[in-house]
C-alpha cells in the first residue's frame, strides 16, 4: 500500500493519540510511541517526481542542544544552563566539563569556557561571576583581595592600588576599583587601605593626591586633613611655610591692614600703633 493510496482510501483512518506516529511496520494499522530523545510532528512528503507532497506524523529527532527525556513528547526542549547535548536525537543532556558552561543565549550543543572572573559549579555545570574585589583560586573558589588591592576589568589577579588611591575594607563587597584620595588627604605609598590627612599646617585641594603641601607664607592651618589654608587676618603676618598656628600680631609701631601677609609695615609718619 503507497502513500498515495493510503490518501485517496475511502477507508475512515484515526488520528494516533499525542506522542505518537502511524507505525509503517505495521503497515500503518497502528500507531507507535515516538521514543525518547524524538517528538512526534508533522513533516512534508514528497510523494512523486513532480514534487507533489503530502504532510504527515513522524518522529523527528531532538536538535542539537535539546532532548526529549520521556517517550510520546511533542517537543525538545533546550538543555538546561550547564548543560549540553552535543548529538541530535539526546534523551538527556550532559553536564558540561570542568570550568566551561552554557547560558541564556548561547548554542546548547557545546559548552563554552568561564570567564576569568567566574568560578565553577561541579553540581549545576554553571559558571558564576566572584562578587566584586575577589578573583578566582586554583581551588575554583573565590579569594577577596586585601584591603589596598583591586581587580582590573577582566582581571584575573588582586593589584595593588596606584599612589594616591585606596581600597579600605569595608569596599571589599561593593567595587572592584581603588578610590581616589579625597580632598585634605594624600597617599605616598601603593596597595594601602587608606589615605592620611594632611596634618596641621598643610593641606590638598583636590583628588588623588599623593602629598599634602604646606601652607604658603601668610597663611596657616591648625588642623588637620584640611583642603585649604586660613589667611592671616589684618594686623598679623606669617613669614614661614608650613605654619600650624595662628599668625603673629604685628609688634608696636608697625602694622597691617590686608590679609595674608608676610610681614608689617611701620607706621606712618606722624601716626603710632601700640
Amino acid at each position: 500500500e503507497t502513500i498515495r493510496e493510503r490518501v485517496v482510501s475511502f477507508v475512515p483512518c484515526k488520528t494516533c493519540p499525542v506522542g505518537s506516529v502511524p507505525a509503517s511496520e505495521s503497515g500503518f494499522r497502528a500507531c507507535a510511541v515516538c521514543p525518547p530523545g524524538r517528538r512526534a510532528a508533522l513533516v512534508s512528503v514528497d510523494i512523486n517526481a513532480t514534487s507533489n507532497s503530502l504532510t504527515e506524523s513522524r518522529c523527528v529527532a531532538c536538535e542539537m542542544g535539546r532532548f526529549a527525556a520521556n517517550a510520546g513528547a511533542t517537543e525538545c526542549l533546550p538543555c538546561p544552563n550547564g548543560r549540553f547535548a552535543a548529538a541530535a536525537g539526546s534523551p538527556f543532556c550532559d553536564i558540561c566539563p570542568s570550568r566551561t558552561t552554557t547560558t541564556d543565549g548561547t548554542v546548547r550543543s557545546r559548552c563554552l569556557a568561564c570567564t576569568v572572573r567566574e568560578y565553577w559549579n561541579e553540581t549545576t555545570g554553571q559558571c558564576f561571576e566572584c562578587p566584586p574585589g575577589s578573583v578566582v583560586t586554583s581551588l575554583n573558589t573565590c579569594d577577596t583581595c586585601q584591603p589596598g588591592e583591586f581587580v582590573k576589568p577582566g582581571g584575573a589577579k588582586c593589584e595593588a592600588c596606584s599612589s594616591g588611591r585606596f581600597r579600605g575594607p569595608s569596599d571589599a563587597v561593593v567595587r572592584d576599583e581603588c578610590e581616589q584620595c579625597p580632598a585634605g588627604r594624600a597617599q605616598s605609598q601603593p596597595g594601602q587601605p587608606e589615605c592620611l590627612a594632611c596634618g596641621p599646617g598643610s593641606f590638598v585641594n583636590f583628588l588623588g593626591s599623593t602629598t599634602c603641601s604646606q601652607c604658603m607664607a601668610g597663611k596657616f592651618q591648625p588642623l588637620s586633613g584640611q583642603n585649604l589654608c586660613n589667611e592671616c587676618p589684618q594686623g598679623t603676618f606669617s613669614n614661614v611655610t608650613g605654619r600650624p598656628t595662628e599668625c603673629d600680631r604685628c609688634a608696636p609701631g608697625r602694622v597691617q591692614n590686608a590679609t595674608s601677609q608676610t610681614q608689617c609695615h611701620a607706621c606712618a609718619r606722624g601716626r603710632y600703633q601700640t
